[in-house]
């Protein structure tokens, strides 16, 4: 596969009409991590469904939902002495018993992280069979 192209979509919301389309290439250079630049963490936050919550509304008004945990996640990324990288939208996975929030962080200034560094080669180095 060099190129795919999907049918294009339509469809009509409140704000109009839209059209889609899934496009994909076939990159002939891998993605190499230089393992330069500000080491970033991925820090995931994991919750139970509480008795009575509405599901569906939480799907619906994601932001909504994520804003009643933001200062809760905000506070224990603090005493780990890390911030929330306002430039990287939070990520929220919702299933049956609860949901899973993930954000980027990085050190607050003046303070380092002692962590051995990942590249993406490391984090996703194939598995020996």
């Amino acid at each position: 596969m060099k190129h795919y192209q999907s049918q294009e979509r339509k469809g009509v919301a409140q704000e109009g009409e839209w059209t889609d389309q899934d496009l994909a290439v076939k990159a002939d250079t891998p993605l190499i991590d230089s393992a330069t630049g500000k080491k970033l963490i991925v820090r995931i936050f994991d919750f139970k469904w509480n008795k009575g919550a509405d599901i569906k509304q939480a799907k619906n008004d994601k932001q909504g939902f994520f804003n009643s945990h933001a200062k809760y996640i905000k506070d224990f990324l603090w005493k780990d002495g890390l911030s929330v990288r306002d430039d990287h939208d939070p990520k929220m996975i919702f299933n049956k018993t609860g949901y899973r929030i993930a954000v980027l962080c990085e050190a607050r200034l003046g303070l380092n992280i002692f962590e051995k560094g990942r590249t993406l080669q490391d984090i996703f180095k194939k598995k020996k069979k």
